[in-house]
């Protein structure tokens, strides 16, 4: 018994497949660096200026925080910054991006609270 032939969509409707070369892709790729440098340089800002204008316990305090807290949002992030940046097809909708960007933040933060509670 033959299986009947699944209806395909021709060929003239069907998007190309972007080159990795794409511009788009290369200014999405670009525009994470930049994000990612700026998060790492406003990171060690704080810290250096926590570490000029407080004392040494401030100081501490703050390394402390953000060695537990960091790891913790970069893991609840889910790399979705990189998912956006290298969606070219569009396969999901900015707000698709962002409602799971916020849900995963929320999540990532009440475990720092919890955490913070928990070895006061």
């Amino acid at each position: 018994m033959t299986e009947p032939l699944p209806d395909l969509q021709p060929a003239i409707n069907r998007k190309p497949a972007p080159r990795f070369w794409d511009r788009r892709l290369l200014a999405n790729f670009s525009y994470l660096g930049v994000a990612n440098l700026f998060y790492a340089f406003s990171q060690w800002g704080m810290l250096v200026v926590t570490a000029k204008l407080g004392s040494v316990a401030m100081t501490a305090q703050l390394s402390l925080g953000l060695a537990v807290a960091v790891p913790v949002m970069i893991f609840t992030g889910a790399g979705l910054r990189t998912v956006i940046t290298a969606d070219v097809l569009q396969r999901y909708t900015f707000g698709e991006y962002l409602t799971a960007r916020l849900g995963s933040g929320m999540v990532g933060l009440v475990g720092v609270v919890i955490f913070a509670l928990l070895t006061r």
